[in-house]
């Protein structure tokens, strides 16, 4: 009915679908969140470990932390954001409960895990961490020819192709900002700007 209604095709139609359903859902779970407050100290974002995972919106965002009550980042400079982020968003915010850090630790609670595209990985395990675990050609895939080879030579990681606002760096601002380091980088192969 959607496509009729707004002459739409069905995979635009699905995209809107999976998006506003996804909103409701963390609507909900936010004011869940909410009215039990005194419960949570953090939020931590959740990003699906995938190729699909958005570089500049999702992936950079994953295992970030804001705190509960004043929605201030935890170790980073991105701002507190509830998703859907985008179109087609699958990434969530879950809350940390308070002191749960110290029940693990009291009654020995394994280590929670969470689902990824090479299977089950611990929870803790963020995008930047997962992705250096990758192969090379998902490496390559996920970055672009020009950045796997910056990635590959270790002159920089995930987490530099962003700037601080946790958005993507072109690899004409890369070459900017890590000049020092691209010096030694054969820069007749950066002619690319994405």
């Amino acid at each position: 009915r959607l496509q009729n209604r707004f002459k739409i095709n069905a995979k635009n139609a699905d995209s809107i679908i999976l998006t506003a359903t996804s909103t409701i859902a963390n609507n909900i779970r936010e004011s869940v969140y909410q009215e039990n407050s005194s419960l949570f100290s953090e939020y931590v974002h959740v990003s699906v470990l995938d190729s699909r995972t958005t570089k500049n919106i999702c992936a950079i965002r994953d295992g970030k932390r804001w705190d509960f009550a004043t929605k201030k980042p935890i170790n980073h400079n991105l701002p507190f954001r509830v998703p859907p982020l985008h179109i087609n968003c699958r990434s969530t915010l879950l809350p940390i409960v308070k002191g749960f850090k110290e029940l693990e630790k009291e009654f020995n609670i394994p280590e929670a895990t969470r689902a990824s595209l090479t299977g089950q990985v611990p929870q803790s395990l963020d995008f930047k961490d997962w992705f250096d675990k990758q192969s090379n050609d998902f490496k390559y895939d996920y970055l672009g020819k020009e950045r796997f080879d910056l990635y590959k030579k270790n002159k920089l990681n995930f987490v530099d192709f962003f700037n601080n606002k946790g958005n993507y760096l072109t690899v004409k601002e890369l070459k900017a900002k890590y000049e020092a380091f691209i010096i030694c980088y054969n820069t007749s192969s950066i002619n690319n700007v994405y």
